[in-house]
């Protein structure tokens, strides 16, 4: 294995790409994990309920903010056509940041109101601010992938979570800002992760946008090619997002913004680093499409599938499994994530599985994807909606199992686009039994003393991903895997 390995290290493949990304992106996110136990000391509910809801709107506001061009921008058929890509995503950036923006500093105290969170006005004018760093850091990490840079991503994330970290931290200490602590460190963080991608991306770009002759013919004619885009991606893009940041709104509105926060902590501890993870390996997976056709594309969405399956299924089935040491790790505050957490470990692991192996745009499924986050969205409102007439665990229950059950069944519509249903399936069970199996002796070590059923989760831990890195580092890799 650690031949095959060195091998890959020096080859360029998607297995390296992704694999390269992945690393940085686990550093990233044990960055930001081994911050949390200190922040939940230093921060409540409400807190991170206020910057739940900051972060909610902010993202959810971006999934318009540039049109959507820039997901084309890995798979333009030239660097001077993906330049322009480039340039039309950055003017739309800048001009929905300016009335967006503007509107929501004006209705800044309404929101409050709205969602019942008390102290949240002064933070909401930051959102241009925000906004305008979540546009240029997405249009600047897809020119990286074109470019096949994933070194620098993997630079700008590290860095970004090392300075949100120590910055959040460093606030939280001074006491100075209250929830705003968690706010101002995401925005310093987002800004140097940010600044390290879009300097060279902008050098690059408006090298090629000076050698274009006709750069208004070039703009149109890249506006009819995409014109798809901003009609079908935008609105799932939004769609999405509502349906993933919605969530937290409505919390805040019905059961107040502590429930915001269990939520929001929730998605920080499970979601935020292994949707980082899964974002690396389909960034990579889409980077290479452009370059594939079509048997090739399904052959590398079997592998896709592998890896992430493996990947994925034992850590979160421990968290789902060992979540009573919640508050010995997070404080007694937050005591209600024992139940919270094992419903969002198995929701996790099926929305990872989905993410990277979903590929829209690229097999030129408009309208199906549209119609998905459509039904998503819809599901996923009405469960909440439900769950809290019964409490906050009953909402994000009902929330949970709704995902769950959608997750499964995109997994299965692109089983059956690309063949390979009964490989999915047996995806899914191998790498569940595995983690099972593994996971039995910790269990049973952990009734013991807990650094003893530490060590015991560590030593399978690395059992487990020994036999992950022997899957996907093979090189016999056929049609049917």
């Amino acid at each position: 294995m650690i031949r095959r390995l060195r091998r890959l290290l020096r080859e360029k493949s998607p297995k390296r790409d992704a694999l390269g990304l992945t690393a940085s992106n686990l550093i990233a996110q044990a960055i930001t994990f081994s911050a949390i136990p200190l922040l939940t000391r230093l921060f409540g509910p409400a807190d991170y309920g206020i910057a739940a809801i900051f972060v909610a709107i902010v993202l959810t506001l971006s999934a318009v903010l540039s049109g959507r061009f820039e997901f084309a921008i890995p798979i333009a058929e030239s660097d001077q056509r993906a330049a322009v890509l480039c340039l039309i995503s950055s003017t739309v950036v800048v001009t929905l940041t300016f009335l967006i923006g503007s509107s929501i500093i004006y209705w800044r105290s309404g929101i409050e109101v709205l969602l019942e969170a008390p102290g949240l006005a002064p933070w909401l004018l930051l959102i241009p601010i925000a906004l305008l760093f979540v546009g240029g850091y997405g249009i600047a990490n897809y020119w990286a992938t074109r470019k096949s840079s994933y070194g620098k991503i993997g630079i700008a994330r590290i860095s970004e979570s090392g300075v949100t970290a120590v910055t959040q931290i460093s606030l939280g200490l001074m006491g100075v800002f209250g929830a705003g602590g968690l706010v101002l460190g995401r925005l310093i963080g987002s800004s140097v992760g940010t600044a390290i991608l879009l300097i060279k991306t902008i050098k690059e770009v408006i090298a090629l946008i000076a050698k274009t002759p006709d750069l208004f013919a070039e703009v149109k004619s890249v506006l009819i090619e995409y014109r798809h885009l901003p009609k079908y991606a935008l609105q799932t893009g939004l769609l999405n997002s509502i349906s993933s940041s919605a969530s937290i709104l409505l919390l805040s509105h019905m059961l107040g913004v502590a429930a915001a926060g269990f939520f929001g902590l929730a998605q920080r501890i499970l979601m935020t680093p292994i949707m980082a993870l899964t974002g690396a390996i389909w960034q990579v997976g889409h980077g290479r499409m452009g370059q594939l056709d079509g048997r090739e594309r399904v052959i590398l969405v079997r592998k896709l599938h592998r890896w992430s399956c493996y990947a994925f299924a034992f850590p979160l089935l421990a968290v789902s499994i060992f979540s009573e040491v919640a508050v010995a790790i997070f404080g007694e505050k937050w005591a209600d994530l024992e139940s919270i957490l094992p419903w969002f470990g198995v929701m996790v692991y099926f929305n990872a599985v989905s993410n990277t192996t979903s590929y829209w745009v690229a097999f030129g499924r408009y309208r199906a994807e549209m119609i998905t986050n459509v039904l998503l969205f819809s599901l996923r409102l009405t469960a909440l909606l439900l769950g809290a007439q019964f409490g906050v665990l009953a909402a994000i229950g009902s929330y949970a199992t709704v995902s769950i059950i959608a997750y499964l069944s995109i997994n299965v519509f692109w089983g059956i686009k690309t063949n390979s249903l009964m490989l999915f399936g047996k995806n899914y069970a191998g790498a569940t039994l595995l983690s099972v199996v593994l996971l039995i002796p910790v269990q049973v070590a952990s009734r013991l003393g807990m650094e003893f059923g530490l060590l015991v989760f560590l030593l399978c831990a690395a059992a487990y991903y020994t036999f992950y890195l022997q899957k996907i580092l093979s090189v016999n890799a056929t049609s049917q895997e």
